[in-house]
């Protein structure tokens, strides 16, 4: 089994508007995960969807 960088999940889902902030902040956080040798998962959708869908990617890949 190789190396695997550290991941960051990043949950954004807001209510009803989308905050421009939120995608300078992403962009800041993947550029820190650059510099820093981890990896930003970002993701809107419903936590427990995104975990079952991160289960069965390692499963399968």
């Amino acid at each position: 089994m190789g190396f695997s960088k550290d991941k960051l999940l990043v949950f954004t889902k807001s209510a009803r508007y989308k905050y421009q902030s939120i995608e300078n902040a992403i962009k800041t956080i993947e550029t820190l995960g650059y510099q820093n040798n981890f990896e930003v998962i970002q993701t809107e959708q419903d936590f427990k969807q995104h975990l079952f869908g991160v289960i069965l990617h390692r499963m399968y890949h």
